[in-house]
């Protein structure tokens, strides 16, 4: 889990424009900022070892 959290990270950096001039590009790089500290938060939500579970009991837990 830490792994994929560091990967994430790591795409959410290259993806940052990082010579942002607009307001515009420093929204979306904003967005990816929030992106990155709630990525940890919501992966808790989703445990992988329940891909056989009902779908709508899936759904019902990530919308908690």
């Amino acid at each position: 889990m830490k792994d994929l959290i560091r990967k994430f990270n790591v795409c959410i950096e290259r993806n940052k424009d990082h010579q942002a001039y607009s307001d515009f590009k420093e929204g979306v790089n904003k967005g990816l900022d929030i992106a990155k500290y709630t990525f940890e938060d919501n992966l808790e939500k989703l445990s992988l070892s329940d891909l056989d579970d009902d779908p709508d009991e899936k759904n019902k837990r990530l919308g908690e």
